[in-house]
């Protein structure tokens, strides 16, 4: 499988544990919601949620189901704000570079020995954003 087709992809979060919740209302009253990516995120089927910082990368805390990787600049602003969280943070579009489409997941508290590089080895170092990766 090559990199621009691989399944699951790193993503990260100041607080995972209760941003995942919150965009799981937005998609569980809206169908979708954008959730901010680095400018090099890529299209995947999920993306593995990690705290952002010191010792973020030792377990991932969900999974969020994508279904597209956009450019801030493809988004119109009404689709931008109705599918995302509430509070003015959320709203700041030059904030991220890429933003995923997410139409669904979970919070889960996943610890790292589950976590495979793309060869399947677990992975040895810290986990950056737009990684690929896999769960066993």
């Amino acid at each position: 499988m090559d990199s621009d087709s691989w399944p699951m992809r790193t993503a990260k979060s100041d607080f995972p544990s209760s941003e995942i919740p919150l965009f799981l209302e937005v998609i569980e009253e809206k169908g979708y919601a954008f959730w901010g990516a680095s400018k090099k995120a890529s299209n995947c089927i999920q993306i593995l949620i990690f705290k952002m910082g010191r010792g973020g990368s030792k377990a991932a805390h969900g999974i969020l189901d994508v279904s597209g990787c956009f450019g801030a600049d493809q988004i119109g602003e009404d689709d931008f704000h109705d599918h995302r969280p509430d509070g003015e943070i959320y709203h700041i579009k030059s904030k991220f570079h890429k933003y995923y489409r997410i139409t669904g997941g979970k919070k889960e508290f996943i610890e790292r020995y589950r976590i495979k590089d793309p060869a399947g080895n677990p992975i040895k170092h810290n986990i950056r954003a737009n990684q690929m990766v896999s769960i066993d």
